[in-house]
């Protein structure tokens, strides 16, 4: 396992030493408007007290989550091309529990996000300078 992690990252440093080639990641947290969702998880919540008499309530209602983005770019003149994956998470769930046991019913919700994305630098200072400051135009398809 070793072994791969560190061809994996010797294989990247190789790719992105080519000017031409870029890698980026960002994280984040989301905000879902999961109302169908929750009234879904109300539904369930009354067909478990039907089934089961305790009083099973809701103890994650789809919160906030993290949301991972990934892109690969290729950058031609001030113009980047690429391709994005992004991947949202979050997820209801009900939960009982006393001195005799538990029950806990969950619903996950996941979502995967692939586009093409195209970048415009329409402004540059000190061009290929470690001090660069870029003013860019982004468009994402997905």
């Amino acid at each position: 396992m070793k072994k791969l992690i560190l061809s994996i990252a010797l294989l990247l440093m190789t790719i992105t030493s080519m000017a031409q080639i870029g890698f980026g990641y960002r994280f984040g947290i989301g905000n879902y408007k999961m109302s169908e969702m929750s009234s879904f998880l109300n539904v369930i919540q009354s067909g478990i007290k039907l089934d089961y008499p305790v009083p099973i309530s809701v103890t994650d209602n789809f919160p906030n989550h993290y949301t991972n983005y990934g892109e690969v770019t290729y950058s031609v003149k001030n113009s980047d091309y690429g391709i994005n994956v992004t991947y949202l998470s979050t997820g209801g769930r009900l939960a009982y529990s006393d001195y005799s046991g538990a029950i806990a019913y969950n619903l996950n919700a996941n979502a995967y996000r692939i586009g093409a994305l195209y970048r415009n630098y329409f402004f540059q200072t000190n061009q290929g300078h470690e001090n660069n400051l870029s003013l860019l135009r982004r468009f994402l398809l997905q």
